[in-house]
C-alpha cells in the first residue's frame, strides 16, 4: 500500500523515524530532525499554486519553501535542530519520489532563490537543513529513458510500492553524475547534507565514495542512508520498529526490551514510507494521542537521532 497517498484526512501531530537506515555523520548523530512532505507543509505563496487541487489525494495541495519560512521560529521553539525536507527536485508528483531532473527546483515549491533563502534563515536560526535524494527510480518520463538508456535498468518498486524505472548504479557514468549532483545542492544552496533513499541493488562502495565527497565538501555534514545496512557508521536494526510499535500501541507494556537494542542512529515509529503508528493504535483499540505522548517521550530521550515530522493531507496550512 502506498502510505504517502493514504491517510485519515485530518491533521495530526506525529512524531516518525526512519526506517532501516544508518546514520553517517559527525561521528554519531544526536540530532532531533523534522521530516518536512514539502507539498502537504504550508502555502506560504500563492505565486506558485500552478497546479494544485486540495480535492484530488494525488494531486499538489501547493506547500513550498516559503511556508517553511514562516514557521522556522515555531520549529526552533519545539527544539529542532535539523529539518528534512522531501526531494524537491523536478519530479511527476508531489511526494518527489520519481524524479524528473536532479538538479532542478521542483517549481511548485519556489526557485532556488527561495530554496537559498529557507537554508539561510534556517541556520540562522541555528538549524541544519537536510535535502531527501531518492537514487533508485526516476519517473517514466524522464530523458534517461530515451536518452541515456544503459543508465537505466527495468522497471522495479520503488519507495512507495510504484513500479519505475530503475537507476543503474553500476554504470561509472551514473555514479559520477550523482557524486556531482550532491556537490551541486551543497555549492548552489549551501544545504547541509542529504537522506539517501537506497535499496539491496545500490553497491555498497558508491556509498562510501558519496559519503566521501559529502565530507570533503563539508566534514561536518549529515548522510543519512535509508534502506541499507553499512558498516559505514552507526546503523539501527530494522527490528526497532516492529518492536517499538508492538510494545507503544498498547498499554502495559514495559519499554525495557527496546532498551537492550542498539541505541545509536535514528530511532522511528513510523516514517513516510510506513503505516501510521496512530493507525496502529486505533486498530488496537487504544487511543492514539495517549500513545503518541509515551512514543514521544521515549524518542526523546534515546541517544543518538531523532526525527519528528507532521502529515496533511487535507489541509493547506498547521499550526507548528
Amino acid at each position: 500500500m502506498n502510505y504517502i497517498k493514504k491517510g485519515i484526512p485530518f491533521m495530526l501531530l506525529i512524531f516518525l523515524l526512519l526506517p532501516s537506515v544508518s546514520v553517517l555523520a559527525k561521528e554519531q548523530m544526536d540530532e532531533r530532525v523534522y521530516y518536512i512532505l514539502v507539498d502537504r507543509f504550508v502555502n506560504g505563496d500563492n505565486n506558485n499554486d500552478i497546479e494544485i487541487d486540495i480535492d484530488n489525494p494525488e494531486a499538489y495541495y501547493g506547500g513550498d519553501f516559503q511556508g517553511i519560512i514562516d514557521k522556522l521560529s515555531n520549529l526552533q521553539k519545539l527544539g529542532i535542530t535539523t529539518i528534512n525536507l522531501s526531494p524537491i527536485m523536478v519530479a511527476s508528483s508531489y511526494n518527489g519520489f520519481d524524479p524528473v531532473d536532479y538538479q532542478s527546483v521542483d517549481p511548485q515549491f519556489g526557485d532556488m532563490a527561495d530554496l537559498q533563502q529557507l537554508v539561510a534563515e534556517a541556520h540562522e536560526n541555528d538549524m541544519e537543513v537536510v535535502l531527501d535524494f531518492p537514487i533508485t527510480h526516476v519517473a517514466e518520463n524522464h530523458s534517461w529513458t530515451s536518452e541515456n538508456t544503459d543508465w537505466i535498468k527495468d522497471a522495479s518498486t520503488n519507495q512507495l510500492e510504484e513500479q519505475l524505472p530503475a537507476i543503474n548504479l553500476d554504470s561509472q557514468e551514473v555514479q559520477e553524475y550523482f557524486l556531482e549532483t550532491a556537490v551541486y545542492w551543497m555549492k548552489s544552496a549551501n544545504v547541509d547534507g542529504f537522506h539517501i533513499y537506497v535499496n539491496d541493488q545500490i553497491p555498497e562502495l558508491f556509498i562510501e565514495q558519496l559519503r566521501e565527497r559529502i565530507f570533503n565538501e563539508d566534514e561536518q555534514a549529515t548522510l543519512i542512508i535509508d534502506g541499507m545496512e553499512t558498516e559505514v557508521g552507526s546503523s539501527m536494526l530494522p527490528s526497532f520498529r516492529t518492536e517499538a510499535v508492538t510494545i507503544l500501541k498498547q498499554p502495559g507494556q514495559s519499554v525495557e526490551p527496546l532498551l537492550r537494542n542498539e541505541l545509536t542512529g535514528v530511532h522511528y515509529l513510523e516514517s513516510v514510507l510506513t503505516p501510521r503508528f496512530a493507525h496502529e493504535a486505533v486498530q488496537a483499540g487504544f487511543n492514539p494521542v495517549t500513545r503518541w505522548q509515551l512514543a514521544s517521550t521515549l524518542l526523546y530521550t534515546l541517544p543518538g537521532g531523532r526525527l519528528f515530522s507532521i502529515r496533511v493531507w487535507k489541509c493547506q496550512w498547521i499550526m507548528v
